[in-house]
């Protein structure tokens, strides 16, 4: 007896489409992009995990941080705060940060994206918008580039100034509390 198989081209990903979010299909020389999902969600927030498993957003009509994955669609973020201003996710996607400017509040976010757990922190010293912001894969660890100076949040709530000045981007590197600080003059 014959059976019937459904093939389907592997997911390389996530694509922000203005205020939606599309999955891509295919390889990576021939892929296809695919119908937003879910379809009728707009984000005012996107961010897909560099490990592809997931998107975090946040609803751009209630401001819900919610976690979309193929196998359980869109699963709101439990003690998440609404409509972050801006969001990263470390180099592994295993944790995030989510800015919050009115109150000068960071919500660091691990275990994404199947059990995240959330810690708040007061970085107020980022001022309102901070030029850059980076978290380590453990969580353990948040960077914040403020008015002129870089700050390192440490997990039992301690708090570093760096040497380093006008700091335009952040990332640490992947696995590691390794961090690199880019301004407008060079890569430290």
């Amino acid at each position: 007896s014959s059976a019937l198989a459904q093939i389907g081209a592997p997911q390389l990903g996530w694509v922000p489409d203005g205020t939606r979010v599309r999955p891509v299909y295919g390889i990576p020389a021939a892929a296809a992009v695919g119908a937003p999902i879910p379809a009728d969600q707009d984000f005012s927030q996107i961010v897909a995990s560099p490990a592809r498993n997931y998107v975090l957003v946040s609803a751009a009509d209630s401001g819900t941080v919610s976690i979309y994955t193929t196998e359980h669609g869109l699963v709101a973020l439990d003690g998440a705060g609404g409509a972050p201003d801006s969001v990263v996710l470390s180099p592994r996607g295993s944790s995030a940060a989510l800015w919050f400017s009115p109150i000068h509040q960071v919500q660091v976010v691990t275990g994404l994206p199947n059990a995240p757990t959330i810690r708040q922190l007061d970085a107020s010293l980022l001022g309102s918008a901070p030029a850059a912001l980076a978290v380590s894969d453990d969580g353990t660890w948040l960077a914040g580039a403020g008015p002129g100076d870089l700050y390192a949040f440490g997990p039992n709530s301690e708090v570093n100034r760096l040497p380093v000045e006008n700091v335009v981007a952040l990332a640490f590197f992947q696995g590691s509390h390794n961090l690199a600080a880019a301004g407008a003059a060079a890569l430290q």
